[in-house]
């Protein structure tokens, strides 16, 4: 029987407001003018993730995604 080293999965603050719009149903353009922002702002958030309180607040209330699943973990800070 061989002890293979599990697979770490990580998955970057980006992967979840992408997941989260995505399972809202949502286009890039739709949750950019229901948040007021332009569409390539969210591809840049969607990229990079983003330490933008309000952005992240919006984003949640958009689609239904509790805020602190929006939050960056520590070792995904985003650099904006």
């Amino acid at each position: 029987m061989s002890t293979a080293t599990p697979v770490r999965i990580h998955f970057t603050q980006a992967d979840f407001l992408k997941k989260a719009r995505e399972i809202a149903g949502l286009t890039q353009q739709q949750i950019a003018d229901r948040i007021g922002i332009d569409r390539a702002s969210v591809i840049a958030y969607e990229k990079r993730g983003t330490k933008k309180e309000y952005i992240l607040r919006e984003w949640a209330d958009v689609t239904g995604v509790a805020r602190e699943d929006l939050a960056p973990r520590r070792e995904d800070q985003p650099s904006d």
